[in-house]
């Protein structure tokens, strides 16, 4: 969990606690693993909840890193047929969820927004299992 030695002494590490240092970007077999893993044991994932879930694990990479591999994950997991991709509003209710369109489906391979910022969006957007996964 980005959790590792920040390269001092013992003596000068605080007794029974781990440092959080950044870690390098995971590989998309490893975000596509965590998302499945949230999918099957939370619930329905927002897009943005990648990007978030990187940055909770201390990893290292801007921003736009960070959107290219959930967007590049996500959507291979999209063609695949492990996950569907559902529009909704912010903040997400059942209520107000649908099928994504293909304009908006579109629209996930070029703007950034629904990818880190669902409250700054018009496009928001959660991740769901298909039965197939």
């Amino acid at each position: 969990m980005g959790l590792r030695c920040c390269g001092c002494s013992p003596e000068e590490r605080p007794t029974g606690q781990s440092v959080a240092v950044p870690t390098e970007l995971p590989s998309p077999l490893q975000v596509r693993e965590n998302l499945l893993d949230a999918l099957r044991h939370e619930d329905d994932q927002g897009l943005w909840e990648v990007v978030w879930m990187l940055d909770g694990q201390g990893v290292d990479g801007t921003l736009p890193e960070k959107v290219e591999l959930a967007r590049t994950t996500v959507l291979t997991m999209v063609e695949e047929g492990e996950v569907e991709l559902w529009r909704t509003e912010w903040p997400p209710t059942p209520a107000t969820s649908r099928p994504l369109d293909p304009r908006d489906a579109d629209r996930l391979a070029t703007e950034d927004g629904p990818w880190f910022e669902p409250e700054k969006t018009d496009l928001v957007v959660e991740i769901r299992l298909t039965m197939r996964a």
